[in-house]
């Protein structure tokens, strides 16, 4: 990895320190002890079962490059990112949840990834990949330290109302930073435009994530689970809104030259169109009044 890239890491780990542990100190420390294995387990199920097969089944129909194809799995089967806990943040859906479902999902994608990469991309391709898992235990360290580091914050200052409102603000400057210099990073680095691809490029990445997030408030809607609806978005988003950063670190180490390029090109699409689409469905959410602030 070379100094720049080094560099680019390092602004990257910190900024989302500071997105994860503002919007984790930001939350109620009693919701944390209320959370449970209602709203818990449908998230990671969303994330880990039905996501990725959303991608395979996007991938199968379209049939784009293989480069496209694989990308699309590994970004399928990516646990939920520091992203999603901004956007609930700002539409004021289920914060908790979103930060401890991000947590819970970090943690098990040491598992869970290496599994589905392997169902997947073999029933797809034929063949298996390997993954650079350095890049990914540093990413979960970070978030479990950020995690904890918050809620430490917030225990010492339960007293005090302003904690919620400037970490809250903090987090929205620091992950509005990260997402900045991601897309600016990755942006800079494709060398080629976006327009002029094949349309199952456009499709294979553009269409699962407006999918997941249909299909993750569908599933936190089951009547039986008995949930409230901003607890179902905070679902929703953390099924769709994966990890890029993880799928962008693969593509930059599995593929080179041009392939390389075609990937880092896919991750730029694939998170400007994930977050056009999240913001108009949450849009919806709010005007509707799934969410937590006033329509």
């Amino acid at each position: 990895m070379s100094d720049t890239a080094k560099m680019h890491a390092a602004i990257s780990n910190v900024l989302l320190f500071f997105t994860v542990a503002s919007f984790s100190g930001a939350c109620q420390l009693s919701r944390f002890k209320k959370m449970n294995l209602r709203a818990v387990l449908p998230g990671l199920i969303c994330q880990f079962f039905f996501m990725p097969l959303i991608g395979w089944l996007v991938v199968k129909i379209c049939q784009p490059e293989p480069i496209i194809g694989v990308f699309t799995l590994i970004i399928t089967s990516s646990p939920g990112g520091a992203f999603s806990n901004w956007w609930c943040s700002l539409f004021n859906a289920d914060l908790t949840l979103s930060v401890l479902l991000t947590t819970c999902s970090s943690i098990c994608c040491v598992g869970m990834i290496p599994l589905n990469m392997f169902v997947y991309v073999k029933s797809t391709y034929g063949k298996t990949i390997n993954i650079e898992w350095s890049r990914l235990i540093v990413t979960i360290a970070i978030i479990v330290l950020a995690v904890i580091s918050g809620l430490g914050f917030r225990y010492w200052k339960r007293t005090q109302d302003w904690v919620p409102k400037y970490l809250t603000i903090i987090g929205t400057i620091a992950g509005t930073a990260l997402i900045l210099h991601s897309t600016l990073v990755t942006a800079g680095n494709t060398g080629a435009p976006m327009a002029g691809n094949p349309w199952h490029f456009y499709v294979s990445l553009m269409t699962p994530g407006l999918i997941g997030f249909v299909v993750g408030l569908l599933v936190a809607s089951i009547p039986w689970l008995n949930l409230p609806k901003p607890t179902r978005v905070a679902i929703a988003v953390e099924t769709c809104f994966q990890n890029v950063g993880i799928a962008l670190a693969a593509a930059l180490t599995l593929f080179t030259g041009t392939d390389s390029a075609w990937g880092v090109r896919a991750a730029v699409l694939y998170g400007i169109s994930l977050a056009i689409c999240l913001a108009v469905c949450l849009l919806i959410c709010w005007k509707a009044g799934w969410t937590l602030a006033p329509s």
